[in-house]
């Protein structure tokens, strides 16, 4: 089911290898880690909690993602865009 998800977003998105891809409240970046594994994508994910970057970054080194995927701490309520 997941990868079923996950093989529709990176469709959805139309994502390529050459993209840059924010996920905003991505909580863990499970998503934006899947995107960038099957698209080549580069995901940076932004949440607020300091577990969340920790983890994120801990699954985006284990899935060998650290040159494509990124973990950014900050407040999408607050983003200057």
């Amino acid at each position: 089911c997941h990868d079923q998800f996950h093989h529709r977003m990176a469709s959805f998105l139309s994502a390529q290898s050459e993209d840059k891809i924010l996920e905003f409240g991505c909580g863990f970046g499970e998503i934006g880690r899947q995107v960038a594994l099957l698209s080549g994508a580069s995901v940076t994910g932004l949440t607020m909690a300091d577990e969340e970057i920790a983890g994120g970054n801990e699954r985006i080194k284990k899935a060998g993602l650290e040159g494509r995927c990124a973990m950014v701490q900050g407040n999408y309520h607050k983003m200057p865009f």
